[in-house]
């Protein structure tokens, strides 16, 4: 979707649906850069959303905006379904109990996936707060161990589904796994060295599981051991799908090891009384075990003819029918059995020339949908337009060089009009203004909807964004002469680089703005590595505030409401795990400040009461609001609010109305968006 479609669809539609949308889903990627920030310079809140059940919340990199959703949650009184996906906080302070905990204290939460991390670092702490509702939940990338599965259990005593990376070498023998006689299904996944007696112990603890997923990364557990851990202690499995690998040292037979383990999975246990199946592949020294109903994904150096299986019915060329990926570009240059066939390849990196072999190995590439083009020089250029010419299909087109050459002009001379993503920023070249106009003229660039690039020239941005009439997104690294001004310096050893060359970046982010038409909104990759400044507005149509806590945190005098919320609110209401104590503790602080500024410019002690209280009242009212969570009509709502703003503005407007009109001339209060001012970061904590 267009920044353009999306625009229109967040201005024009979703205001008229929004309380009767029961999905939404958001993503930040190169493809849609900034999504969430429009949809909330749009439509301010998920407030409106009143039917919402399902909230899925893709590649958020920002903690405050997250805080935002989890907040704006507790509103959404049907919500049922949560999602975070790729979520990589930037922020060091970023506080991961405060998210773990307003998740848990959604009311009629039943399944959540969790996968958030801080700089790439993943981590889960263990929620605080009972959870009355979550059945399903997954968390990924974080590592759990045995004990703080317990505690997990504690805080969420209605779990039924249950998906984990757990680590079973824990060196910790002190406790003792309780029951979880809730769980019927388990996803478990392990990475490190295995402990097999703790594992036991936590399965032992589901007597009512009925699917059970094991994925082991460095250890394998035979078909004995399997049939007595499910025989003794999960007597209700209905469905077990498991996952295992194992790499040999240099001096172990694998043959040997491969026999052993598919001979431990032939007996009528695993054939006649589940038909559980297994398939076992080498590829080198590693050992792959999987059941068949599980996928096998890593085809990076199969070893044809290396694979085998305890299903009578399985046979090499049903296992290759489902090969849908093929990520190696030497993958080819093995040699491969005649009778082998690949018909159903979606995503391919392929090193040019091709050999002769791979026509008759893919002899269709309908299903293709990425192509990554390794070593492509113009003397290949038939074989390309030949790969191009048989993917009906293909969407996106990615060219890498391992050595840096002149620009190979014929690439862009292709043509394959289902292509709408072109990635270059590993062609290992920086295109040149001349270069970058050729380009945009090609029936490539004509019809590319997302373009990935380097360039020597700013001034190819704003070509690309004129003349590619279907981009949606670009995202560039860019070296112009400022920056090879600043590898200069760094080469000369010179202590000014870095500061010249975070300059450079500010200049050409205030370049782009003084040249891009303010709906252009672009991700300049490895440039723009840090949002450090944003525009927003100092209010935002207080007038159609359709309640109190609406007016005063979202659209009444932004800048000031940040800055208490961040500062008083969030660490009040953390401390004391109470929103009602850190919303009245914040209007108590707001009107201190605004009785020391009363005493300061009029200067009449009889003031002060009467501004204190307008702010203590509207707390109250808010606090009320929050509690009573009662949805009224919106016209209803929007009387009521500003009646009461009306009835209790005296209180804090008496001074002005004292001074007069040429005060008020002089000193206009912000009820309107009057202009644009410069936001910056907010402390996270109170100076």
């Amino acid at each position: 979707m267009s920044k353009r479609h999306f625009d229109m669809i967040c201005q024009r539609h979703l205001p008229l649906i929004a309380d009767r949308i029961i999905g939404l889903s958001l993503s930040e990627h190169e493809e849609t850069p900034k999504q969430i920030n429009l949809f909330y310079s749009y439509l301010l809140s998920f407030n409106k959303f009143i039917q919402l059940r399902s909230l899925s919340i893709n590649g958020v990199r920002s903690y405050k905006i997250l805080v935002k959703i989890t907040d704006e949650c507790h509103h959404l009184y049907n919500l049922t379904h949560l999602n975070f996906f790729n979520c990589s906080l930037e922020d060091n302070q970023a506080d991961f109990q405060l998210l773990v905990n307003n998740i848990w204290s959604f009311s009629k939460l039943v399944h959540c996936n969790f996968s958030i991390d801080i700089k790439g670092k993943k981590f889960f702490l263990m929620p605080k707060t009972i959870s009355s509702s979550l059945e399903r939940l997954s968390i990924y990338g974080s590592i759990l161990k045995l004990n703080e599965i317990n505690r997990l259990f504690e805080y969420t005593n209605r779990l039924k589904n249950l998906s984990i990376n757990v680590e079973f070498d824990d060196d910790n023998n002190n406790y003792i796994l309780s029951l979880f006689p809730t769980l019927i299904e388990l996803h478990i996944s392990c990475s490190h060295q295995l402990d097999i007696s703790k594992m036991i112990s936590l399965l032992q603890n589901t007597p009512n599981l009925r699917r059970l997923n094991v994925s082991l990364w460095s250890n394998f557990i035979d078909g004995y051991q399997w049939k007595q851990i499910i025989r003794n202690y999960l007597p209700e499995l209905k469905i077990f799908r498991l996952g295992m690998e194992e790499t040999l040292s240099f001096d172990q037979n694998i043959e040997e090891r491969v026999d052993e383990l598919i001979n431990s999975f032939r007996s009528s246990f695993w054939i006649d009384e589940h038909q559980w199946f297994v398939r076992c592949i080498i590829q080198k020294k590693t050992i792959h075990l999987y059941t068949t109903s599980k996928i096998f994904c890593n085809y990076d150096s199969v070893l044809f003819g290396s694979i085998r299986s305890t299903d009578p019915q399985d046979n090499q060329q049903k296992f290759y029918n489902n090969m849908t990926s093929i990520v190696n570009e030497t993958f080819f240059d093995q040699p491969i059995p005649s009778y082998i066939r690949l018909p159903n390849i979606e995503y391919l990196w392929i090193k040019l020339p091709i050999n002769d072999q791979f026509w008759s190995i893919v002899p269709s590439l309908n299903r293709l949908n990425s192509l990554t083009v390794v070593s492509y020089i113009d003397t290949f250029q038939p074989q390309l337009k030949t790969l191009l010419n048989r993917a009906p299909c293909l969407r996106r087109l990615c060219i890498t060089q391992d050595a840096p050459l002149h620009l190979q002009m014929l690439l862009f001379r292709h043509i394959n009009p289902s292509v709408r993503q072109l990635d270059l920023r590993d062609y290992n070249h920086y295109f040149n203004k001349e270069e970058c106009i050729r380009l945009s003229h090609s029936s490539l660039g004509r019809q590319c909807e997302v373009l990935s690039i380097m360039i020597n020239n700013r001034e190819s941005i704003i070509y690309f964004i004129k003349k590619m009439i279907n981009l949606r997104s670009l995202n560039v690294r860019c070296e112009d002469e400022k920056y090879y001004k600043g590898l200069a310096l760094a080469k000369n050893g010179n202590n000014k680089y870095p500061d010249e060359k975070i300059q450079n970046k500010d200049d050409l982010i205030q370049w782009l703005k003084d040249h891009l038409p303010s709906t252009c909104l672009i991700v300049l990759v490895r440039i723009i590595t840090r949002d450090k400044y944003t525009l927003e507005s100092f209010t935002n149509f207080p007038i159609f505030s359709l309640s109190l806590r609406e007016f005063w945190g979202q659209r009444y005098n932004r800048l000031i409401g940040t800055v208490l919320k961040e500062s008083i609110f969030k660490p009040i209401r953390l401390e004391f795990s109470s929103s009602t104590i850190g919303g009245l503790t914040t209007f108590t602080v707001s009107g201190l400040l605004h009785v020391h500024n009363a005493l300061i410019i009029f200067n009449d002690i009889s003031l002060l009461f009467p501004t204190f209280m307008f702010f203590i009242l509207h707390g109250i009212v808010c606090s009320l609001e929050a509690y009573m969570k009662i949805q009224l009509p919106k016209p209803v709502g929007w009387l009521l609010t500003h009646t009461f703003i009306f009835l209790t503005s005296p209180l804090v407007l008496q001074p002005f109305m004292k001074k007069g009109s040429p005060f008020l001339m002089l000193n206009s209060p912000p009820l309107y968006n009057v202009e644009w001012i410069p936001k910056l970061p907010v402390s996270n904590f109170c100076p």
